[in-house]
């Protein structure tokens, strides 16, 4: 394994350096990165972060779900986009892998402002994705710049910087019932920017019991200062009163009817009604000519309500809030050709979940059976910096993170079990990059993250008892990378990286018997990933452009007992060991034809080893047209999701008990509609 990896590194270094050679003469892409929270050239970075430009292919997606966008970013996979009650599962590098349900692991930032909650929980259903313009992802531990469940970070950008006033709107209709309706507008004057966005979804789903209805809206407001101070204001609100589950089953169930919900999720009624509300705001100015002031703050509410499918404690009410704030100074220094940038900042922030559990009677509310309120508070102070000097740039990172976790047992009846504990990380990296030439670089870093069990996973207590599962510890890993990229060219990208992950006390999701589809946690001694990344991007034509991804996981547990079964050596599960795409887009005269094929390796479905799913194959077409007509764009577009009918998985429940692991995915299945922009 070892050997091949080397063997293929150096292979494609010296295709990276032929390359370059031939292309000295094109024009280098100048691409600016933000989600390492001091604002870098792509080249001169020491780390992996892929890019995403949404704007340029948001048209030809059906906009249904984060998973469309992020297919083509090695290192990165996703499963679960068609059970909303459950939410997109994420992993970077097998971070967020484990997730029952929403991200895990995994940091979101969305306009600068973090979307995950202070525990390590995030969810997506909030956001509107025809606003989204850029996605930036950080792939590996990265808790020096985010704190807490930073494994990876996807970074948002939404729709902010427009030329001229517009209104845009958009229908989609698609298979299983599927209908989408757009709404975004923008009115700008010299120094002031508004935009409103609306959405409205609904699905019947594939499955049975799998449909949803979800509705949002959104205003941003962004305010220039004549100093070159901005202050922006945003406000979203989402409520999504249906969300059903149909539950894993076996593969017996899967061949003979893989449409079909799990008997217990119909009895019982499973799925989940959610609202939403956030605002924010984010405020920047100069201090000086070379010193730089900025500063966010938010708060939100969540009113979460599910449907379990078991009686005892299956009907969980949730009401959370949680806010935070930050502040930051950057400074840079030039002196004859070094440039120093140092950013040292703070982050607070709070949650409080307040947690009710009732009996399910078949979809009917029963007694209660637990009241507890939970809370995290975080205090985290950080220090970045960056210097170039000639060809090189080194950086370095810092960062203290103070995180208090209680839990007020108010259900007295069968004893108190209040109680606090603290799960504090101390974080570091360092990263080196070297300029081969003007248009390719080589770089390595050594990046840690650490990432504390969520509230809900805390409360979720095996023994059977109320307060928390103090059993279980944070998880803490150790990335190194070595990789090289080069942007030889217009529309020419070609990435490289290689790298291995060493993690402690990994959190790993099971059932038990008496409470069938509940997730429980434990921690894995340890895992050892190493892996492969290559990402290219080449214009064929000046009309055809070729965009391959390939990522190779050998992620495996190389310390972990369970019930006297040594599982050392054994692989992680739901995490292929190879995932590819390929895919071809076409654009001459406002047609625009894009076909994308996925790769899914084998993997597993348990932490055994012993349940394995065959690898498959997933095709997709897309095409729109532009007709443009006096100042008005006027866009249809069509979309054929699993072209080829292939039978496969679109969840795995990990470790689920009595071989429930499988969530078949849509057969061949279609969408189309109509976009205008006025």
């Amino acid at each position: 394994m070892k050997n091949a990896l080397v063997c293929c590194t150096i292979s494609l270094l010296g295709y990276f350096s032929c390359v370059a050679q031939g292309d000295m003469q094109d024009t280098i892409t100048e691409v600016t990165i933000e989600a390492l929270r001091i604002e870098s050239n792509f080249l001169r970075v020491p780390m992996h972060v892929s890019q995403i430009d949404v704007k340029s292919i948001r048209d030809l997606s059906q906009q249904l779900s984060l998973q469309e966008y992020i297919s083509q970013v090695p290192g990165v996979f996703s499963l679960n986009a068609t059970n909303y009650a459950q939410d997109l599962r994420i992993s970077i590098r097998g971070f967020g892998a484990r997730a029952a349900f929403g991200i895990r692991g995994i940091k979101l930032v969305v306009d600068g402002i973090p979307e995950t909650t202070p525990d390590g929980q995030g969810q997506l259903d909030n956001l509107t994705l025809n606003t989204i313009d850029k996605i930036e992802i950080i792939k590996g531990p990265a808790s020096s710049l985010y704190g807490n469940a930073s494994g990876g970070v996807i970074h948002i950008q939404t729709t902010e910087d427009f030329q001229k006033p517009f209104v845009d709107g958009g229908i989609t209709f698609g298979s299983f019932g599927m209908q989408q309706y757009q709404f975004s507008s923008g009115l700008k004057t010299k120094q002031t920017r508004l935009l409103f966005s609306g959405n409205h979804v609904k699905t019947n789903g594939y499955r049975d019991q799998s449909g949803m209805k979800s509705s949002s809206v959104g205003a941003k407001l962004i305010h220039d200062f004549a100093n070159t101070s901005e202050l922006k204001f945003a406000i979203n609100y989402t409520n999504s009163p249906q969300a059903d589950d149909p539950g894993g089953i076996n593969a017996e169930l899967a061949a003979a009817n893989p449409r079909q919900a799990r008997d217990r999720n119909v009895l019982f009624q499973t799925g989940e009604a959610i609202s939403q509300l956030k605002l924010s705001t984010h405020y920047e100015t100069p201090i000086s000519d070379n010193m730089h002031f900025e500063s966010y703050g938010f708060y939100s509410t969540r009113n979460f309500e599910g449907l379990l499918p078991f009686e005892f404690g299956g009907w969980v009410d949730l009401d959370r809030t949680y806010w935070g704030a930050g502040a930051s100074l950057t400074q840079k220094i030039i002196k004859s050709n070094a440039v120093f940038t140092g950013k040292l900042g703070i982050d607070l922030a709070s949650q409080a979940d307040d947690r009710l559990r009732y009996r399910n009677l078949e979809g009917t509310r029963g007694d209660p059976t637990l009241d507890q309120l939970e809370s995290f508070d975080n205090f985290a102070a950080y220090y970045l910096g960056h210097t170039s000097l000639s060809k090189w740039d080194f950086t370095v990172g810092l960062r203290w993170d103070n995180n208090t976790l209680s839990a007020e047992d108010r259900f007295l009846a069968n004893g108190d079990d209040s109680g606090e504990i603290k799960l504090n990380g101390l974080t570091s990296s360092l990263g080196l990059n070297y300029a081969l030439r003007e248009n390719m670089s080589l770089f390595i870093n050594v990046r840690e993250s650490f990432e504390t069990p969520s509230l809900s996973e805390l409360s979720t207590n095996p023994s059977g008892t109320v307060g928390f599962n103090e059993d279980i510890k944070a998880q803490e890993a150790v990335n190194v990378e070595l990789g090289v990229k080069s942007m030889f060219g217009k529309n020419k990208h070609l990435e490289l990286t290689v790298f291995h992950i060493s993690t402690e006390n990994d959190l790993v999701p099971f059932e038990l018997e008496e409470f069938p589809d509940r997730a429980f946690f434990r921690n894995a001694g340890s895992t050892s990933r190493t892996g492969i990344e290559l990402f290219l991007q080449y214009p064929i034509t000046n009309n055809l452009t070729f965009t391959g991804n390939y990522a190779f996981s050998d992620f495996t547990y190389s310390d972990y007992l369970v019930n006297d079964n040594q599982l050392d050596g054994n692989r992680l599960p739901a995490i292929p060991q190879d995932v590819g795409s390929l895919a071809l887009l076409y654009s001459k005269n406002n047609l625009d034809i894009k076909v994308h094929s996925e790769f899914i390796g084998q993997l597993f479905a348990n932490d055994a080893n012993s349940v394995e799913l065959a690898s498959y194959n997933l095709t997709k077409l897309s095409v729109s047209y532009a007709i443009n007509k006096n100042g008005k764009t006027f866009k249809p577009f069509f979309g054929i999701n699993n072209l080829f009918d292939t039978a496969y998985n679109d969840n795995i429940r990990i470790n689920a008990f009595g071989s429930r692991f499988f969530e078949p995915g849509p057969g061949v299945n279609v969408y189309g509609g109509l976009r205008v922009r006025l």
